[in-house]
């Protein structure tokens, strides 16, 4: 496992697609919709740019961050049926089952009994994958303590519960699109 130097965000670039770009600044009611869109654009550039700085620096033995991602998933909720991981991760139940057998065959999780539906089993996380998990964890523990950000921990903790609250907005929405209501 790579040892990481104290970093800035930018340096952290590497291979995002998104150039750089002063802030801009957006006020008044009006331009809501340009604040969000531009806080959700940071938000996906800086989930892009710790995704490389972690991929680059650690041994994923041929994962995808898909894979990594149901990983993650059944450690932090438990055992789940291939339609739970879909819809926790955003992503069709047919792809849900492809990374699940692949993940399955490779040792990192296992397909178990579920004593509430004969036919639906559940995923669970095995020990080479709890393993695998931690060591991804560990890893970006150390980027994380690498990092130089100018923010004081009350900053951060609200930035994470804007970002919270707009994951829940757009889930809801998407549940409203499904109700046939439209956005």
């Amino acid at each position: 496992m790579a040892r990481f130097a104290p970093l800035t965000l930018g340096q952290l670039g590497g291979s995002s697609t998104t150039p750089e770009r002063p802030a801009r600044a957006v006020s008044g009611e009006r331009h809501r919709h340009a604040r969000l869109a531009r806080l959700i654009e940071a938000a996906q550039d800086v989930a892009r740019r710790c995704h490389t700085a972690t991929v680059l620096t650690q041994d994923r033995r041929g994962l995808s961050k898909g894979r990594l991602s149901l990983l993650r998933e059944l450690e932090r909720e438990g055992p789940q049926t291939v339609p739970q991981l879909a819809r926790a991760l955003l992503v069709s139940r047919q792809h849900a089952q492809v990374v699940a057998n692949w993940l399955a065959e490779s040792g990192y999780v296992d397909f178990v009994g579920n004593p509430a539906h004969k036919r639906s089993r559940l995923l669970r996380l095995a020990a080479a994958g709890s393993q695998l998990v931690s060591e991804l964890e560990r890893s970006e523990r150390q980027l994380f303590e690498a990092l130089r950000v100018e923010a004081d921990p009350g900053e951060v903790e609200r930035a994470a519960e804007v970002l919270q609250r707009v994951s829940s907005a757009l889930k809801a929405a998407k549940a409203q699109r499904r109700r046939g209501a439209g956005i």
